[in-house]
């Protein structure tokens, strides 16, 4: 399944320890979105990266190809 990652996951690094296996397809635009800030992380002691309706804004990212095990690793 492709998988559109913004924020933190865009890092290879962190997608590593999160996903076993998941493969690498591009950069990617999401029309019609903007990156926000809208809540606190139960992890850190810092804010976590949503992704908002908004028809004039574009969010960059990254689609990799995943599994669903590895799908299911990062929704925490």
């Amino acid at each position: 399944m492709k998988y559109f990652a913004y924020g933190s996951n865009m890092d290879k690094l962190q997608m590593g320890k999160r996903c076993s296996n998941y493969t690498f397809l591009g950069k990617a635009l999401l029309n019609g979105f903007i990156l926000d800030f809208t809540r606190e992380s139960s992890h850190w002691n810092g804010g976590v990266a949503d992704i908002v309706n908004d028809p004039n804004h574009t969010v960059w990212g990254i689609l990799y190809e995943l599994n669903n095990k590895d799908l299911d690793s990062l929704d925490y």
